[in-house]
C-alpha cells in the first residue's frame, strides 16, 4: 500500500510518496494535467505501483482526519500553481488566479476554512496540503 506522508528530514516537510523524494503535489499536478498512469510512471520510474491511485485519494482528502490540531494551514491551486498559507486567525490568503483562498491560521481553533474553487471539492482544482498533528512520520 502506497502512503502519502510528511517527513521533515526528507522533503522539507512537504507531502511525499513514502520511501521516495517525489512530492505528492508533483504527481497531483500530473494527474490534473491529464497524464496517464503510464506517463507518470515513465516520468518518475521510482514510483511504486499504486501511487497514482493513492495520490488521487489524497487529493480528495480521503482517509484524512481533519479534526486534529492544525500545524500548517495551506492549499495548492492546480490552476495557477500557487501554494497559499494562512498563518494566523484573520489571515485570508488567495492564490494569484483567485480560484481558492485559505483562512484561520493553525492550531485547535477550528476556524480554518477554504473559499472558492471552480468546484468546491478538493482534488478537482485544488489540493489541501495542510499538515495536522499526526501526519508527520
Amino acid at each position: 500500500m502506497v502512503r502519502i506522508v510528511v517527513n521533515p528530514t526528507m522533503t522539507s516537510g512537504e507531502w511525499a510518496i513514502e520511501g521516495t523524494r517525489i512530492l505528492a503535489i508533483t504527481v497531483a499536478s500530473a494527474i490534473f494535467a491529464g497524464q496517464s498512469e503510464a506517463e507518470i510512471h515513465t516520468d518518475h520510474p521510482s514510483l511504486p505501483p499504486g501511487t497514482v491511485g493513492a495520490v488521487a485519494a489524497w487529493m480528495r482528502g480521503e482517509g484524512r482526519d481533519f479534526n486534529r490540531e492544525l500545524i500548517r494551514n495551506n492549499a495548492k491551486c492546480l490552476l495557477c500553481g500557487d501554494e497559499i498559507e494562512s498563518k494566523h486567525r484573520h489571515d485570508l490568503k488567495y492564490c494569484s488566479c483567485g480560484n481558492i483562498a485559505v483562512d484561520g491560521g493553525a492550531g485547535r481553533s477550528g476556524n480554518w476554512r477554504r473559499l472558492g474553487g471552480v468546484d468546491e471539492d478538493p482534488g478537482v482544482t485544488w489540493v489541501d496540503t495542510s499538515i495536522f498533528v499526526g501526519d508527520q512520520e
